[in-house]
């Protein structure tokens, strides 16, 4: 993947909340680095070279969250790329989208952008 459009609620490009392990690998190949989770069956890939971190409800199982780093490039919501304008930009069209995000003590809670989403399976 070039890109990496994020998609409230629903994932990031082609990397949907809900598709097996097997199939992203398929797409971007084996992670550099696999962690089982202690407590749980999670696993999780990471990718060093563009900072991809995909968590996966089991070895065999489906994808439940995604991380993105800032060293990543063509990291897109809404427009804007999130790691290459400015901070307070970024914030702005967050806040923006998300419509009227509640401010708490010192957190802004973008809950209508995907924060807070229950874990996925399908």
């Amino acid at each position: 993947m070039e890109s990496f459009p994020i998609h409230s609620y629903q994932g990031v490009g082609d990397l949907e909340f809900g598709i097996s392990r097997a199939a992203v690998h398929e797409l971007l190949g084996p992670p550099a680095y696999q962690k089982r989770s202690r407590f749980s069956t999670e696993i999780t890939d990471c990718r060093y070279d563009n900072g991809l971190q995909l968590v996966f409800s089991s070895p065999e199982g489906s994808l439940v969250e995604i991380s993105l780093y800032s060293n990543m490039k063509n990291v897109t919501f809404d427009g804007i790329d999130i790691f290459s304008a400015s901070s307070a930009d970024v914030y702005k069209r967050l806040c923006r989208s998300d419509g009227d995000p509640p401010f708490l003590v010192g957190v802004t809670v973008l809950l209508r952008l995907g924060p807070g989403i229950d874990r996925v399976s399908k």
